[in-house]
């Protein structure tokens, strides 16, 4: 079964509405000032490590999987129980992760800046 294929989910629409409703700007500002303060704090002397700024990339897959999962009916109701292949979900999270480490991070700063 695709995406396009199951009636009345709203999936996608979910997840459009997740990434366009996002305050891109607000984040990206919110992260510069993170990673001043950071770097004022390891001038002064503070060794604690470095707070990260955004999601590990498997976060990223499972809050992305979670908005393509149909929303409960009843917040009490017993979770019905998934038929998801763990092997393929795997191997995609795997993918997803190498996919991830091959990105020239440098350009992407610099193409965002």
């Amino acid at each position: 079964m695709t995406m396009a294929d199951s009636s009345g989910d709203n999936s996608l629409k979910r997840v459009a509405r997740a990434i366009s409703t996002a305050n891109w700007t607000a984040k990206a500002k919110q992260a510069a000032a993170s990673l001043k303060a950071q770097h004022a704090a390891g001038r002064d002397g503070d060794d604690t490590p470095a707070e990260p700024i955004w999601p590990t990339p498997k976060d990223q897959l499972e809050a992305l999987k979670g908005l393509f999962h149909k929303p409960q009916i009843a917040p009490d109701a017993p979770a019905p129980s998934p038929e998801i292949d763990e092997a393929a979900l795997e191997h995609d999270a795997a993918e997803v992760a190498e996919a991830m480490r091959r990105v020239d991070w440098a350009q992407v700063r610099v193409v965002t800046s």
